[in-house]
């Protein structure tokens, strides 16, 4: 995407849809920290009420055709992974 002449907003998603609660549970439970996690202890409005995320990735299909994807699972990982390393490095 960085050698493409694509500009403005590129979601980077699956483009599965999954409830936010799955993300959060997933992250949760990658980190060890499922009870730290109380659902409904604050009131969801507007967009943060929606029960399921769905991106639209389709500019990201048309840039990146041929590229070889991950999926959640290994997304997550990477993600957690990420920001372990770089709040270990701040402490």
């Amino acid at each position: 995407m960085l050698d493409s002449d694509l500009t403005g907003v590129i979601n980077l998603a699956s483009g599965t849809p999954r409830s936010l609660r799955s993300v959060i549970e997933h992250l949760a439970d990658r980190l060890d920290a499922r009870h730290l996690v109380r659902f409904g202890a604050i009131a969801a409005t507007g967009v943060d009420a929606e029960p399921i995320i769905a991106a639209d990735i389709g500019r990201l299909r048309t840039v990146t055709a041929g590229v070889q994807s991950i999926g959640f699972d290994e997304g997550a990982a990477r993600s957690a992974a990420w920001w372990i390393d770089r709040l270990a490095a701040k402490a």
